[in-house]
């Protein structure tokens, strides 16, 4: 994945400051009904083709064409990518603050919550290389059942138990490679 991994990191940050922004900071519901609003059209206007091309283009200009020699496919559109990022956590922020309001949210919905939450850094990491693999062996077609099933229910399946044996282990990994350097201190 290279270079076009740590492109779209600042993505994953978003959504951390997101979360870190939303436990310690609210709106009053009139304000997070403004911004949930405003999110969805600019969740709809960054996810037109166009619009992304156009921001896309503009980012072109300001860069220097070896820049882009340097990643894959998928991060031309970082660009636009970027921004769709911010009004998705605009979304998150500004929903949180009215479930908080009206009391949307129960205790056994936010623990489920916070329990797939601790699977986003393993889909941030897996899901390209498990894209790509499975394109490798399942030509893609964007009409095909077959390969929605395939990117919609058997990717987010192997990320999840992929995170189980990385992301929700790490503390495992930390405690081998503990041990490991005391050893070697010796």
């Amino acid at each position: 994945m290279g270079p076009s991994v740590f492109l779209y990191l600042p993505m994953w940050f978003f959504g951390v400051l997101c979360f870190k922004i939303t436990q310690k900071h609210s709106v009053s519901v009139l304000v997070a009904i403004v911004l949930f609003l405003f999110s969805i059209i600019g969740i709809v206007v960054f996810s037109i083709g166009y619009v992304q091309s156009f921001v896309d283009a503009y980012m072109t200009v300001l860069l220097p064409p070896d820049f882009y020699v340097l990643l894959l496919e998928p991060a031309e559109r970082f660009a636009s990518d970027y921004i769709l990022a911010l009004f998705v956590a605009l979304n998150i922020f500004s929903f949180t603050n009215i479930g908080r309001s009206i009391f949307i949210f129960k205790p056994s919905i936010g623990f489920a919550i916070q329990k797939m939450a601790t699977h986003t850094f393993s889909l941030y990491l897996y899901h390209m290389p498990l894209l790509f693999f499975i394109s490798a062996i399942v030509p893609y077609k964007p009409t095909s059942v077959v390969t929605l099933i395939l990117c919609w229910v058997v990717v987010p399946f192997l990320i999840f138990y992929l995170s189980n044996y990385t992301e929700n282990k790490k503390y495992k990994y930390k405690l081998f490679f503990n041990r490991m350097l005391n050893v070697l201190k010796l």
